[in-house]
């Protein structure tokens, strides 16, 4: 689908919960209301109003995907919609390894596992959970899969920016992708810590091997890589290099709300008009046809939710 400014918005960020089974130091942990969260069905509706409209990737996010019982039922009404190119999940893995297998039969193509540190210590100091050999085994198996996986490390200065040369190691043996993200002016830790951002040049200059082959994940990552390395380095850093007038996709959160642009607070609530196939189709052309021009972020932006009531 063509919004107001000529975009084709053809990616879905899907947000199954809010909730997550860690309690990252950057993220708290939300509670679900039964009463709003979207049900298996209700998904699966809006999902392929949304194809038809255009959409053909779907990514699947929370919170933690994880944590909802009935996740393998949701990726399986989603793969039975015509019209579906790419199923992605994004997770944290923690209990991935116990169910990875049924996940990629239900539908999954690939992976982007969030993991800020390959050290078992400052993995637990983060997350404040002793998790992390169930996320490399998760990674493991995916890759014995033939599964596409990929890492996604936020890098915060004085938090991990010391793990750099262990995920350059990891890389030179490990045929993933690790992305770096930049930190996000979204919730107090977001926002009150602007000076903990870590830009992509500053990497770079840490290690000059890494030469560019190129772009990846719709245009937004930069990809980068070293000779004999295995793997590559990404970057997604949409603060320093904003991609707002090539942005393809939208939102759906886990409480049924449309937000066309993670740095902007127009959301639109599509839950009134799931028992009205035709209102629902109009309320969700609506609200991706009016897909806000570009994010806010460097005009001090406040979010009126975190990004676990977003979706990542």
């Amino acid at each position: 689908m063509i919004d107001a400014l000529g975009r084709n918005i053809r990616y879905l960020r899907l947000s199954v919960t809010e909730r997550c089974n860690l309690n990252c130091l950057y993220c708290s942990p939300a509670k679900d209301d039964p009463a709003t969260l979207l049900k298996p069905d209700e998904i699966a509706k809006c999902v392929s109003i949304m194809v038809k409209l255009g959409v053909d990737k779907v990514r699947i996010t929370g919170g933690e995907p994880l944590v909802r019982r009935d996740l393998e039922e949701i990726i399986a009404k989603l793969t039975a919609i015509d019209g579906i190119d790419d199923l992605p999940m994004t997770t944290n893995a923690v209990g991935l390894d116990l169910r990875i297998h049924d996940l990629v039969k239900a539908g999954i193509s690939r992976f982007n596992i969030s993991l800020d540190t390959l050290d078992r210590q400052r993995y637990k100091e983060i997350t404040r959970v002793d998790g992390m050999d169930s996320v490399l085994r998760a990674v493991d198996l995916g890759l014995q899969l033939g599964v596409n996986v990929k890492l996604n490390a936020v890098l915060i200065r004085g938090v991990n920016d010391m793990d750099l040369p262990g995920f350059m190691e990891y890389v030179k043996e490990t045929p993933v992708q690790v992305r770096f993200i930049e930190l996000m002016p979204i919730g107090s830790y977001g926002e009150d810590n602007q000076d903990k951002v870590i830009h992509p040049e500053e990497v770079l200059a840490q290690f000059p091997e890494l030469k560019p082959i190129g772009r990846a994940s719709g245009g937004v990552a930069t990809v980068y890589k070293a000779d004999g390395m295995a793997g590559s380095i990404g970057f997604i850093s949409p603060l320093s290099h904003a991609f707002c007038h090539e942005c393809n996709r939208i939102r759906l959160t886990a409480d049924g709300r449309i937000r066309p642009c993670l740095g902007d607070n127009g959301e639109s609530d599509i839950r009134p008009y799931l028992n009205d196939e035709a209102a629902l189709h109009k309320a969700i052309y609506d609200a991706i046809y009016h897909k806000p021009t570009g994010h806010h972020f460097q005009d001090g932006f406040a979010s009126n939710r975190d990004m676990q009531h977003i979706g990542g």
